[in-house]
């Protein structure tokens, strides 16, 4: 066959292979996606210097690592936007947070988060606050034998003991206490 008007079979594979390679970056963009916000602290004040690691069960080595300016803002682009990510805010001082977030193919979506401190969280409600009766007799102990209330310090570090049957410490303050009293049966007992 004589060449003519028509590319051969040759050249026609050569164009569609192209065609192909050239629109390549723009269908792997489509699949892209945008993630960007705020930290600020409980005051609604913009934090700096707090750290952003977004991660995704999907991809095991993925590991991107941000952190927020003086603004208190963030951002990058996901290449992948068809999966699920997992973002943890974390600074110093304050409770770190996490949440998982899919952001939408070829769009941009926004994720604002509020860190906040230990005293904070409680006071919202976000954490409760877990009372561990064995300190609190002890801690109880220690004032009153400080303050030299050795019978009311007897009372607690007794209360101590039983609470916390397997904590030396309060074994250790309720005979130091039943010395002081020179009550030698509870220094015996407790010793």
């Amino acid at each position: 066959m004589k060449h003519g008007k028509f590319p051969t079979g040759r050249v026609m594979a050569a164009l569609v292979v192209l065609a192909l390679v050239a629109t390549a970056p723009a269908l792997l963009a489509i699949q892209q996606g945008r993630i960007m916000g705020t930290v600020t602290d409980a005051k609604g004040a913009p934090m700096e210097g707090v750290k952003v690691l977004i991660t995704t069960p999907s991809i095991t080595n993925f590991k991107v690592n941000l952190t927020t300016g003086k603004d208190g803002k963030w951002g990058t682009i996901l290449n992948d936007a068809t999966l699920k990510y997992h973002y943890r805010f974390d600074k110093e001082g304050y409770l770190p947070t996490e949440q998982d977030k899919k952001v939408p193919i070829g769009g941009s979506e926004v994720l604002d988060v509020q860190l906040l401190n230990q005293a904070q969280a409680v006071e919202k409600g976000i954490v409760k606050q877990v009372v561990d009766p064995f300190t609190n007799a002890y801690n109880d102990a220690v004032e009153k034998f400080q303050a030299d209330d050795l019978e009311g310090a007897m009372l607690k570090a007794d209360e101590a003991t039983k609470a916390g049957p397997d904590k030396a410490n309060g074994f250790d303050l309720a005979t130091k206490i039943a010395y002081k009293k020179k009550d030698w049966d509870k220094v015996i007992e407790w010793g």
